[in-house]
């Protein structure tokens, strides 16, 4: 008795086991979304390209309205968020190749299209170099932009 008990055990465990392959290989498998590889500006930016957008690429002297994240880069990873323009901001408007803002985001913008949104890994020359941002970015500090081009207009 304990041997035919012993075998019927045995059938029913190798019956659940081919069962339960069998499930596994019939299940759906979620697939693994690969980030888009990094790409790199003319100026050497890197950045990943995470909606391209449409229409005409940005160009030099049009007027780029941006909506932006900005955080403090901890090792490849977003550290302290630093600044936000979603939040109770507008968006932020300028002429590409101006001076008068951070040099990332000249680069940022440019081959842009409408709608399309970038994630930029910014090396301190391009953000706030040896000077820092007193209170806010120490000297020397790398960050990531996440940057969203709302829309583009002619040059002024």
């Amino acid at each position: 008795m304990r041997t035919l008990m012993f075998v019927i055990l045995s059938a029913f465990k190798r019956k659940l086991a081919q069962g339960l392959a069998l499930l596994i290989l019939v299940m759906p498998m979620p697939l693994a979304v690969a980030d888009p590889p990094l790409q790199m500006t003319a100026g050497g930016l890197q950045f990943r390209q995470l909606v391209e957008g449409e229409g005409e690429p940005v160009v030099l002297g049009q007027v780029a309205q941006i909506h932006l994240v900005m955080w403090v880069d901890d090792r490849g990873q977003k550290g302290t968020e630093l600044y936000n323009s979603r939040g109770d901001r507008e968006p932020v408007s300028f002429v590409v190749g101006t001076d008068m803002i951070m040099p990332a985001l000249n680069e940022a913008v440019l081959g842009m299209k409408a709608g399309g949104r970038r994630l930029l890994l910014v090396p301190p020359a391009f953000a706030y170099g040896d000077k820092g941002l007193e209170g806010v970015i120490a000297p020397e500090t790398s960050v990531i932009l996440l940057v969203d081009l709302i829309s583009v207009q002619p040059a002024p």
